[in-house]
């Protein structure tokens, strides 16, 4: 299970990598003309994907760590979570719309807030589950 564990540290490594390049770099990635100024608001791989990318690979990455320090057991009740919520919300990021106008100050639902909220969930539910399993395995190993 270690050995999942580091892909999934090194992937979400790399999408915090490519997500930030996107965000800081996009002149010289090629992404916007430089001196462009438009480009920089209006971007689909600025706003549609790197900051997406970078928001949800450093939560997993935080989680990879965390659970670079637990049993097998909680690796794997873990993944049981991960298999089904991952594929879900990056579907939830797909289909929000990049960038919302509205008549009020804040925009409700765009890329970066869904991102946002549903790595969020994922990381405190990964904690509950870590922290839960951890404490029953605990618990049974002292009876």
């Amino acid at each position: 299970m270690k050995k999942y564990n580091f892909i999934i540290f090194a992937l979400s490594l790399l999408g915090i990598i490519i997500g930030y390049s996107l965000v800081a770099y996009p002149e010289t990635l090629g992404v916007c003309k430089v001196g462009d100024i438009s480009c920089l608001d209006n971007s689909f791989l600025i706003f549609g994907l790197g900051r997406p990318l970078a928001i949800t690979s450093f939560f997993v990455f935080l989680v990879s760590i965390i659970l670079s320090f637990a049993r097998n057991e909680v690796f794997r009740s873990w993944l049981n979570f991960a298999k089904w919520f991952l594929p879900l919300s990056i579907i939830g990021i797909i289909i929000a719309p990049t960038q919302t106008h509205n008549l009020f100050l804040v925009d409700p639902f765009d890329k970066q807030f869904a991102s946002l909220f549903l790595s969020a969930i994922f990381f405190l539910v990964s904690l509950l589950i870590i922290a839960i399993k951890s404490w029953r395995l605990r618990k049974s190993a002292k009876a």
